[in-house]
């Protein structure tokens, strides 16, 4: 008998179906996220690739580009607030005046970025902690899609019987130095892709009239995470 012939087309085509039903629960999420445009391409253009991803189930990719859309607006942010807005930011170039130094935020990791809106109190407290232990985890670990930082602090049990007869003993192991640690990343990321892209997004929605009137809050509902 021969052989079907597995061909990409056919091979897109059966994981596309498989994933079908779960995407279309995933684009229901996502609704609340796309549903808004804060006319910011460097920011709006990140958070539907994110979401994108998270749509087809792509959770590894999408929080990677979580981690490049928090990196990324925290640096504008601090911009905005400390430099006014693009079009002020190059005045410099008709008046001889100084260009501004946006190194002062472009060149900082993460984590000052971070340190530097909570003492602006662009940041609250509570936030700042969250988003911290998430850039030790999700940021730093999928940056080098590090096991050990992602799955850090993360145990299983086994049941070890040496030779017949003897009592079972029960040892605790590290999750990160399984065989096949791939599909424990895989499934970390399955359950906690979303909960980072909301974490974020919350966050902007929060900061984002800053970007047009500080002193108006256009009042971007959170989106409560089930």
């Amino acid at each position: 008998m021969k052989e079907t012939e597995i061909t990409p087309e056919k091979l897109l085509s059966s994981i596309l179906i498989d994933r079908f039903s779960s995407a279309v629960a995933r684009m229901a999420q996502v609704q609340s996220i796309i549903a808004e445009n804060f006319m910011l391409p460097e920011i709006d253009i990140p958070r539907i690739e994110a979401c994108n991803c998270y749509v087809i189930g792509a959770t590894t990719a999408c929080i990677t580009l979580t981690n490049h859309l928090l990196e990324r607006y925290c640096k504008e942010l601090l911009i905005q607030v400390e430099f006014g807005p693009p079009f002020m930011r190059t005045s410099f170039q008709f008046d001889n005046s100084p260009s501004p130094d946006l190194s002062v935020y472009l060149n900082k990791d993460l984590s000052r970025t971070l340190a530097a809106l909570k003492s602006k109190d662009l940041l609250s407290k509570e936030t700042w902690k969250i988003l911290d232990k998430y850039r030790d985890i999700f940021r730093n670990g999928f940056a080098h899609y590090d096991p050990a930082l992602i799955l850090k602090g993360l145990t299983y049990k086994i049941s070890v019987m040496k030779m017949p007869g003897e009592p079972i003993e029960e040892k605790e192991l590290n999750l990160h130095q399984i065989p096949h640690v791939g599909l424990a990343v895989e499934a970390f990321a399955e359950k906690n892709a979303w909960l980072y892209l909301v974490t974020v997004e919350n966050f902007i929605r929060s900061t984002i009239r800053h970007f047009h009137n500080p002193d108006i809050d256009p009042v971007f509902p959170m989106i409560v995470y089930p």
